[in-house]
């Protein structure tokens, strides 16, 4: 079975087949549909913890996954288990069977594993669902369901040049069309202008209401009671440097422009918020631009608390992760320019005075170049690795030379290539003199399944 069979001709109409043949298990549901380049997962999960809070029984499907396949299918925040899984699977090979396909030779992984996701959903009844885009957006395998409510434009970037084109004009269209007609559209801030350009003119082409997050929402980070403003800027956080990660920080929300949502809504809302880093901030304006467009009628209080409960304590794996188990270690899925600079960014305002020591895998087919300069900047020390993906990692001989620059500047920098991540992760412990100093994994999804497999493994 190929991992998947993007861009070939008429996935996405073969798949609304197979979901028709299943009467739609998913279409009384309401349904939020979320594309975009970066922060697509974290948007989808603080929204599902939301909607938890809210009472609702909520599926969640995400993409790709850490450690194993049933963390991508979520109901209320529980996996799908791996008897539930090949239940559903059962029935996808028998729904297949009557439309004349086979599973392993009709079907990408990543489509069947869609598919399965949505019997699950059926199963568990769930009343509002949750997409993440695997992969750019018009022919994505999730843009085969029927109905969409909400769809959500996370920030839009260059990544899978291979796949969505080289242009971010390109990779953009191709996202802009899972709107559907007369469909609610929220897009998250500082876009490229060309980027609201397009999405603007898609909505308007399908009557959709569209909402800009930039003219809507601002957020700003409370600290020590002193205001310290983001406004989504993407502007470096002062103040609570080296507080050794602490659980939440404190923002306030305010909803601008003349808009107000078409709802009786007081202008500033104050709660606290788990997940670190400018772009969570950004992606967290996002968030609550679709909230008040969709809660209806609740007071003004009561939208602060259920705000509080549902993200004060939300961490969510690969994203800034703190290891509990060895003091100083973070793990981050930062994988294309725009993430990567979130991430250096955000360590340059939080550790700067730290020793430093990064351990990066990433796939060939990322702009790698450019994420490696910019790594650069967050300190000296690389151990340079290969996600667990025989066919797309980048080989380490090959990153490390985007690295040698820094042992010319300094002979005492690391620079080194191991394949291995289980060592290479094991040579960073080894190297740090202290527990006070840090290590950094960041790159694929692939390298960071690999290094929680290791820290499982050995504490």
């Amino acid at each position: 079975m190929k991992e998947s069979l993007y861009g070939e001709k008429k996935r996405v109409r073969l798949l609304a087949e197979i979901l028709k043949k299943m009467d739609n298990p998913v279409n009384d549901v309401k349904v939020i549909h979320v594309s975009g380049t970066n922060g697509k997962g974290s948007t989808c999960y603080m929204i599902n913890s939301i909607l938890c809070e809210m009472g609702y029984k909520v599926g969640l499907f995400t993409s790709p996954q850490i450690l194993t396949v049933y963390e991508l299918i979520k109901v209320n925040g529980t996996e799908i288990t791996k008897l539930e899984f090949e239940n559903c699977k059962g029935v996808l090979e028998k729904v297949l069977k009557e439309l004349d396909l086979d599973l392993e030779s009709d079907l990408s992984y990543f489509e069947m594993v869609f598919l399965i996701a949505m019997i699950h959903f059926k199963n568990k009844d769930v009343e509002m669902l949750i997409l993440e885009c695997g992969l750019g957006g018009e022919l994505d395998a999730t843009n085969a369901v029927r109905r969409i409510d909400y769809t959500i434009f996370t920030r839009i970037g260059i990544d899978h040049k291979n796949f969505l084109g080289n242009t971010i004009e390109e990779i953009c269209r191709t996202k802009s069309k899972i709107m559907r007609k007369d469909s609610n559209v929220i897009v998250a801030p500082n876009q490229r202008d060309v980027v609201y350009e397009i999405l603007k003119k898609e909505a308007q082409n399908k009557n959709c209401n569209i909402f800009l997050t930039d003219e809507n929402i601002k957020v700003y980070e409370l600290m020590n009671a002193e205001e310290k403003i983001v406004e989504n800027s993407g502007k470096k956080i002062t103040g609570n440097e080296n507080s050794d990660f602490a659980d939440y920080t404190e923002v306030e929300a305010e909803i601008i422009g003349n808009c107000n949502f078409e709802k009786n809504l007081k202008n500033k809302y104050f709660f606290r918020f788990g997940l670190r880093g400018e772009q969570q901030l950004e992606n967290l304006a996002t968030v609550l631009a679709w909230y008040f467009r969709f809660f209806e009628d609740l007071e003004n209080r009561k939208s602060e608390e259920i705000l509080d409960k549902a993200l004060r304590t939300l961490k969510i794996p690969g994203r800034m992760e703190k290891v509990g188990k060895i003091k100083n270690v973070y793990l981050d899925v930062a994988h294309n320019e725009d993430s990567v600079e979130a991430f250096v960014n955000y360590v340059g305002g939080n550790f700067q005075d730290r020793k430093k020591i990064f351990v990066v895998g990433f796939l060939k087919d990322k702009e790698v170049e450019k994420c490696a300069n910019l790594l650069k900047k967050a300190g000296d020390n690389f151990i340079l690795t290969e996600p667990k993906n025989e066919e797309r990692k980048l080989d380490s001989q090959i990153l490390k030379k985007y690295f040698e620059d820094k042992k010319t500047e300094n002979p005492e920098n690391i620079i080194i290539s191991e394949k291995n991540i289980e060592k290479a992760f094991l040579k960073a412990l080894e190297l740090r003199k202290n527990e006070d100093e840090c290590i950094f994994v960041v790159g694929s999804f692939y390298l960071l399944g690999e290094v929680k497999r290791v820290i499982k493994s050995y504490f």
